[in-house]
């Protein structure tokens, strides 16, 4: 194996390297071991170029035979696509949560399927719908009639098998997205117990978000990933208005240690925007009145924040 250092030659080589032996893995099955190096060893790659060399590691692996490989990969090639105007919509996360690759899926499309979705990212997805389902069964147990607010809401399967889709909840759940057909299939899947509003989020910081009124209950699962420092800062603002005394606000960002990002961004075109624990802190000024956690998920990718107005 080939030692990497600054120079664009270096890191041409380096990634030729691991883009073929990521190649001749798949073509002989073995595609957990290929994404040692297209996952892994990538994204330490990834990490440590210069900026004026990115470019030229995109166009190397765009040309690469694993390149269109792994778009065979429906969860791969939906995020390349971006049919929603969007990488990372609801039908992606549907795949990472099911599990279920399309029945059309070719045999390296499914192998390399099993180890996008089961990736050490994907898991963190999965961590991280099981945790808001926590969250959701606490707030119904304390209050039966709390409000409850999803912002960028997808398709909400984390209140899938939760308390406040049960006959005890009797409060009001709020999914607040962009998305049309994403709300679509909140209303279809949820019904009755759901009330949807298509909107952007700058709506939140505006008349329109204080309309809403407030809440025992926000959260917001991956939202932060793809906002930019001003209007996470704004929107940060305004939920914490939102809050009910007592009232808890959970948020989850990537972070800039996880893992998978140069497979991210040279296969999937999958831009997140990462932020450690201080530039998270930040985004919410002054905290007087409120009580603050912040922790990372099991595989170190997400970090979360839990904010508390106090009584």
């Amino acid at each position: 194996m080939q030692s990497s250092d600054n120079s664009l030659g270096s890191s041409q080589e380096r990634i030729q390297f691991l883009l073929d032996t990521a190649y001749d893995s798949c073509e002989k099955g073995n595609y957990f071991s290929a994404f040692q190096y297209i996952g892994d060893e990538l994204t330490q790659l990834y990490n440590n170029i210069d900026i004026n060399e990115l470019a030229e590691i995109r166009a190397i692996t765009r040309d690469h035979s694993i390149f269109n490989l792994c778009q065979q990969d429906p969860y791969t090639y939906r995020a390349l696509t971006k049919p929603r105007g969007y990488a990372g919509d609801a039908v992606m996360l549907d795949y990472i949560y099911s599990g279920i690759v399309p029945p059309d899926t070719t045999r390296h499309g499914q192998g390399i399927f099993e180890c996008t979705t089961r990736s050490s990212m994907g898991l963190s997805v999965l961590f991280r719908r099981t945790l808001l389902n926590a969250y959701l069964n606490d707030t119904v147990i304390k209050n039966q009639s709390a409000r409850i607010l999803s912002v960028a809401s997808g398709h909400c399967r984390e209140l899938s098998g939760s308390l406040a889709l049960s006959n005890i909840f009797k409060g009001e759940i709020i999914a607040f997205d962009q998305d049309q057909e994403s709300c679509s299939e909140v209303s279809l899947s949820y019904q009755e117990k759901v009330k949807t509003i298509v909107s952007g989020v700058n709506k939140l910081w505006g008349p329109s978000g204080a309309a809403l009124g407030q809440f025992d209950f926000i959260y917001s699962a991956g939202l932060y990933d793809y906002l930019p420092e001003a209007q996470a800062f704004k929107l940060s603002h305004s939920l914490k208005r939102m809050l009910k005394p007592g009232g808890r606000l959970v948020l989850g960002n990537f972070s800039t240690a996880s893992s998978g990002r140069g497979y991210l961004d040279l296969m999937m075109d999958w831009h997140l925007i990462y932020r450690d624990k201080q530039e998270l802190r930040d985004l919410f000024g002054d905290l007087a009145g409120f009580s603050l956690d912040m922790y990372d998920d099991p595989y170190h990718n997400v970090t979360y924040v839990e904010i508390i107005r106090n009584e």
